[in-house]
């Protein structure tokens, strides 16, 4: 039987700054199933390039968390409680911009980035397919022509350039890990354009954790940091930011004939969507 291999997208790695996990825990469990898994050299470029506005956006998040003003009146002003609270406010104040002038140092240096670390040591380890002239020359036909995976509104090949590579190199049933609609949204017309006689397209999938159960090979930290992303997603109605691949987000609604109403938000780029809590 064919091992099956999991491809995982950009934004799965980008994911890795939004949870408050244990990356080390994370990374070492991607150790354990890397003959499993495969990296296109567009996916570790893209990653490469998006870090530093990942990062950039967690320090600034980080600094305005830090906005504490209480509600007062001159009448409580000076009483020792409140002298106490102005104290630790000027030393929560130090300790939040040292905590994001650490994350800045890793934008300079990625190897003081832990989840830069991790993925780089992870991509010596695992299937890897790099790009040649004839798959970009495919990826080009396959924008021009309009054919999934591709963005209409943007000028790259991104998508297309990672699948022709996978159609190409990968010669084994493959799990695709995305959280982009292009992938999510056209599992049928890759699976008829990927499978054969020899692979198949097994799945796609917006979840590693749920990869990896198809495979056999469940995760425990994997799936504790995807659902703390999740939990995570409430930041984006006060943000306006999502979470997924850090764009600002559009609102969408409707106003029913019958008095009823509802609105969200929806990333222009990745096709997240995001709903106010009830």
């Amino acid at each position: 039987m064919l091992t099956t291999l999991i491809y995982i997208d950009t934004n799965v790695y980008l994911d890795f700054y939004q949870a408050a996990h244990d990356s080390i825990a994370v990374f070492d469990e991607l150790h354990e199933v890397r003959e499993n898994l495969v990296i296109t050299e567009q996916t570790g470029q893209e990653f490469a390039r998006n870090r530093n506005s990942r990062l950039a956006q967690l320090a600034g998040n980080i600094m305005k968390s830090n906005s504490m003003n209480p509600y007062t009146v001159s009448v409580v002003r000076e009483t020792p409680e409140y002298k106490e609270w102005l104290a630790a406010k000027k030393v929560a104040e130090s300790a939040v911009k040292k905590l994001a002038a650490r994350i800045e140092t890793w934008i300079l240096d990625e190897d003081q980035d832990p989840v830069t670390k991790g993925i780089k040591k992870l991509i010596g380890e695992m299937n890897y397919y790099v790009t040649n002239a004839e798959v970009i020359e495919k990826a080009k036909l396959r924008k021009i022509l309009g054919n999934p995976p591709t963005s209409p509104d943007k000028y790259t090949i991104g998508d297309e350039l990672i699948w022709e590579t996978l159609l190409e190199q990968c010669d084994k049933d493959l799990i695709i890990v995305s959280r982009d609609k292009t992938f999510l949204e056209n599992y049928g017309m890759l699976r008829a354009e990927y499978d054969s006689k020899i692979r198949k397209l097994v799945g796609v999938t917006d979840s590693l954790s749920n990869a990896l159960k198809i495979i056999g090979k469940p995760a425990v930290a994997i799936a504790k940091a995807e659902k703390e992303v999740k939990a995570g997603a409430n930041d984006e109605i006060t943000t306006g930011i999502c979470s997924v691949c850090g764009t600002e987000m559009e609102e969408s609604g409707y106003e029913g004939s019958e008095g009823d109403s509802a609105w969200w938000l929806d990333c222009p780029k990745c096709g997240h969507t995001a709903f106010p809590s009830k």
